[in-house]
Order: C-alpha cells, then structure tokens, then sequence
C-alpha cells in the first residue's frame, strides 16, 4: 500500500515530530515537542502515513526574505524533511516536496528556501547551494586586532535573555538591512532563540548577549555561549558565537575585543560567519583564523517571473534566459530587463541568450556564486558576452548571508 502523504492533524504533531527527530537519530522530550509546536507552522507541516505509523516528514515556515536590492520577498522556508529508514528509496521525499512547494505556490511565495543537511540531495529537487558560511576557530592570544582597527568611543555590555529580548531585535534589524539572504524572523522565532531551547534540552550554559551601545543607540551584538572545560586544573574554557551582527567595523571590533578578552578562554569559535574576512581583515594576524567553508541556505525559485523582478541588479542589460525545471515550477522563457533600479520580467517566445537549469538559477540568485563559474562547469549555457553579463548583474556588492535556522 503506497502512504499517504497529506497535511497533519493538529493530534498528530507529536508523532511527526518524534518520526522526524528519529530519523536523524535525535531524542525528544515533552519540553522539546512543546516547545516545537509552538514554533512550528501546523497548517504547513506534512506527514507520510503507512497506516498509522508515520513514515516520512516535510514542512514550512514562512520566513520572507531579503534579496539583492532590499526588497523583502515571501519564502517558504522548507524544515523537518526526513524519512524513516523502513521506506527509504520509494519517493517519499519527491512527493512530500511537491506537496510543500504546491502549498508554497498557493500562498503566492515565490522563493523556497533550506538548510540542507546532505548536499546531495536537494539539487535534484531543483535548489541551488546560494550561501557560503564559515566556522571560524582561533586562541585568544593570537586573536589581537591591528594597531589601526578602528576604536569606538562606546562600551559593551552583557545581558541575558530577558533583558536581551527586549534590545536585540532591532539591533538585528539595524544591523542586516538591505543584506541579501537576511530572514524576517517571526515572533515565535525570536521567543524560540531567547528561551534558550537547547540549553535546557542538552544541559549546555545559558546564552548571552554582547550588545556595542554607543552614544544610547545599540550598534551591534554577539550570541555565545560560554563552557567551561578543565584539564589538569588549567582552565580551557570554549567560547562558541552563534549570532556576530554590527552596524560597521567599529562595532565589529569592540565586540571582538569583548570576546577575546573573557577570562579562562582558550578557544573563540564563530559558527557559520558572514565571511572570514570579516574578522580576519581586522586581525594583527589573520593566518591564525582557521576557518572551515561550506554552504548554509539552499534557495529553489518557483515563480521565476516574480522572483527575478523583485531584485535588483548590479549593472543595467537586457537577456532571454530560459529555464529548465523539470518539475515546473519555474520552467520557460522569460525576457530580463534589470539594473539598479529595478527590473521587468516577460514571458517571451525569443530565442534565449542563456539556458540553465532551476538549480543553477537558484544558486545565482542571491549574487553568489559567479555565474561564470557554473558555466565554466557546464551548468549554464550562452555565448561568453551574454554568461559575462548576466554574471555582472546578478553579482551585488554585499555577499548574502544568514543565521536564521529552520
């Protein structure tokens, strides 16, 4: 008997949320799966049912999301996709993702959006890898910043969550305006993250919050946890920041001086970073960063006239670029006039400049990576002039990132 694939019903969250834990060998407390409904969307979560055992999950958040140019454009963005290990290989997972982006396309959502957590799978689904991130690792007393990193004549300070919640959205705000690949976060996201849910779940230090305040105004902040570890009764005590957003270097910097100068610290990490550079450009000796790369959010277009007309682009041209996807969503041919300003979109029966697949146009469409680059790999067709120019369009001068996890 094939499962059913359909929309939960609200009696049935737990069992889906455990069924989806599971398959990536995770264990759930009642907390958990309360907390858990109550970040999650129930009219956009799906199940696979084999009876009444369920078999295969998939749902979406409505995260909107910032793409280059600054316009906010609606996302679905897709979570809890999993599968059990008893029906692996029957199609389980196409078929809850077809639901998904279906419901998507309903709610007038052009973009969708995931965190993949194998890259193997979700290009044949036609997302496209379209941010890069960075662990960054680096000892305290080789983290000095340069004589001339800027001074700011502000000060940090520390809270907790309560107090935290209170500051830090519109710091976040102020911080990634106008930045490709930025999510709106939802309330409950935002109650989600000052609730701390995993240190009660893996009984992990609470999280803090380093705020730059200068002259009143909040320019800045870092979420980290500190650990405490000790060998041989010397201190090595872990520094992990989740969330490292500033207004400009200045903040930047005295936020770093604030980190690196935490007693009993032997090691700073910076979970996935807007870039190295970031840091390292600030940095007496940037070679001591070690940083290990791989890409965050996966972006799939699935209203391809929408999704292109609502950026904007680097340099002003005009292009036929048709798209081929096989599972619909965004297939066609469609006239390109774009520049800084804005753009048009035009179903078009031309003959076409540039050929690429749903994946390929979902990775370029943040502005990274280079066009040129996917052409070189055999992934987008076109003569040299019309790849070079699209590439130039598509780039945009603030590389995408985010640090929203769904």
């Amino acid at each position: 008997m094939t499962p059913e694939i359909r929309l939960i019903e609200d009696s049935e969250f737990e069992a889906v949320y455990e069924s989806a834990l599971r398959a990536f060998g995770v264990s759930v407390s009642d907390e958990a799966k309360a907390d858990a409904r109550e970040w999650n969307e129930l009219d956009r979560l799906f199940g696979a049912f084999d009876g009444q055992d369920v078999v295969a999950t998939s749902g979406i958040v409505s995260l909107p999301i910032v793409v280059p140019g600054g316009e906010v454009v609606p996302a679905a963005a897709v979570t809890l996709v999993s599968t059990s290990p008893t029906h692996r290989r029957q199609g389980l997972m196409k078929r809850g993702m077809v639901a998904l982006l279906n419901q998507a396309i309903e709610r007038s959502e052009p973009l969708a959006t995931l965190w993949a957590s194998e890259s193997n799978i979700y290009g044949k689904v036609g997302f496209g890898a379209a941010i890069d991130a960075a662990d960054l690792e680096i000892a305290p007393h080789q983290a000095a910043l340069r004589y001339d990193a800027p001074v700011g004549p502000g000060r940090v300070r520390v809270y907790d969550s309560e107090r935290a919640a209170q500051i830090i959205p519109d710091v976040y705000a102020l911080a990634t305006i106008g930045l490709p690949g930025t999510m709106i976060r939802r309330q409950r996201d935002w109650d989600y993250m000052f609730k701390d849910v995993g240190a009660k779940r893996d009984a992990k230090p609470v999280m803090q919050f380093a705020v730059y305040e200068e002259d009143g105004v909040e320019r800045g902040y870092a979420r980290f946890r500190n650990t405490e570890h000790w060998r041989d009764m010397h201190a090595e005590f872990e520094i992990e920041v989740f969330e490292f957003h500033s207004v400009d270097a200045t903040a930047h910097a005295e936020l770093w001086r604030f980190l690196t100068s935490i007693d009993l610290v032997s090691k700073i990490k910076v979970r996935g970073a807007r870039s190295r550079n970031r840091i390292a450009t600030l940095l007496e000796d940037p070679r001591r960063l070690r940083s290990i790369s791989g890409e965050s959010i996966w972006v799939r277009l699935l209203d391809a006239e929408a999704a292109l007309g609502a950026r904007r682009y680097s340099v002003p041209g005009e292009l036929v670029i048709e798209i081929d996807d096989p599972m619909g969503y965004a297939d066609g041919r469609f006239a390109l006039t774009g520049g800084p300003d804005g753009a048009s979109v035009a179903v078009t029966k031309a003959d076409p400049d540039i050929k690429l697949g749903a994946e390929a146009l979902g990775s370029a469409y943040l502005g990274t990576p280079r066009l040129t680059e996917l052409a070189w790999a055999g992934r987008v067709e076109g003569d040299a002039q019309a790849v070079a120019l699209l590439d130039a369009m598509l780039r945009w001068s603030d590389e995408p990132h985010c640090t929203v996890h769904f």
